[in-house]
């Protein structure tokens, strides 16, 4: 499926394990930025919005990917 931010209804029927393209704007943040989110508020309008958390695994000091 393909999907293009804002998003709207059409994700409701998204499943574990589909597969989706998603393109638009994707907001990205880790722990502490969604803690400071949760206190201080949202910087943009969430509505729609698709947000990415980007923990990146690292090992020997190489950023070897960036994801859940």
């Amino acid at each position: 499926m393909k999907l293009k931010t804002p998003l709207g209804e059409e994700i409701l029927s998204l499943a574990a394990g589909d597969q989706v393209f998603l393109s638009g704007i994707i907001y990205t943040a880790r722990d502490e930025a969604h803690l400071r989110m949760m206190k201080d508020g949202i910087p943009f309008d969430p509505a729609g919005a698709a947000i990415y958390h980007a923990g990146p695994v690292i090992q020997d000091n190489q950023i070897l990917a960036a994801g859940p």
